[in-house]
């Protein structure tokens, strides 16, 4: 049997921290061109009755919408939304919110944009709605994609290949992709700079990062910069063609 989805002011008005738009920015107005939204369910798979409910501190993203206007398609704003959505739910699963996977369902020529995302491809899904068929896929947060890749093979000891790994670095490897760091993007201090850095402890006047700068990409959290070891330079202002192509903001607003 059909049902009807819960419809976007719904979404909008007891799900808002699960919608995600990116605005075309002009010096005197913003217009909405794309935007991802979804609701909580506690179930692992998507059904018509997890995608007509809003469950709040569940573990399921159930996303309902990923869509771009139509003057904006084919312009390469529909990944990086998506993209950011994810990385934002990842960023909220590390302040605690109780975030585990997420779901959405699609039409099957769609699948490799999904996939582009982290998506995996789940199989037909139970849901009709429309005369074509739906299938299911899964982002599962936390963890690194194709984790098997990152993983080293153990030297062995009778056959030197370079250098020593010491136990500290091999430990790091050996991390659970769960239990490694997800960063948080630069716009998410309020502080901006001066909440990134702090004064060097020998050079007067300097200033330098006051956290691990960690690899952006969802599910790595590998350390790039450590503490302290990065310095603060502000060079001058520099004027920007009015010809240079327009900037996309991604934000919580609707």
């Amino acid at each position: 049997m059909r049902q009807t989805l819960i419809p976007g002011r719904f979404r909008q008005a007891n799900a808002g921290q699960l919608f995600l738009g990116a605005y075309h920015c002009t010096a005197d107005q913003r217009e909405l061109i794309g935007y991802v939204c979804g609701t909580l369910s506690p179930s692992e798979t998507l059904t018509h009755q997890s995608m007509s409910d809003h469950v709040p501190s569940s573990t399921t993203v159930c996303i309902h919408s990923v869509c771009v206007s139509e003057s904006h398609r084919r312009t390469k704003v529909g990944l990086p939304l998506l993209k950011e959505y994810i990385s934002r739910l990842e960023i909220a699963r590390m302040n605690g919110e109780s975030y585990e996977r997420v779901l959405l369902i699609t039409h099957e020529h769609l699948r490799s944009f999904y996939e582009q995302s982290g998506f995996e491809w789940m199989g037909r899904s139970s849901i009709v709605h429309g005369s074509q068929p739906w299938y299911e896929m899964r982002r599962i947060l936390g963890r690194v994609s194709d984790s098997h890749l990152l993983e080293p093979s153990i030297p062995s000891q009778s056959q030197p290949q370079g250098p020593e790994i010491t136990r500290s670095l091999w430990e790091a490897l050996q991390r659970s992709p769960s239990a490694r760091p997800v960063g948080r993007v630069f716009t998410g201090f309020p502080g901006g700079i001066l909440e990134l850095t702090e004064p060097h402890s020998t050079k007067q006047g300097t200033l330098v990062n006051k956290l691990d700068i960690v690899c952006p990409r969802t599910g790595c959290g590998s350390v790039i910069l450590k503490r302290g070891v990065g310095e603060w330079v502000e060079r001058e202002s520099v004027q920007v063609s009015r010809t240079f192509p327009t900037k996309f903001l991604f934000d919580k607003r609707p």
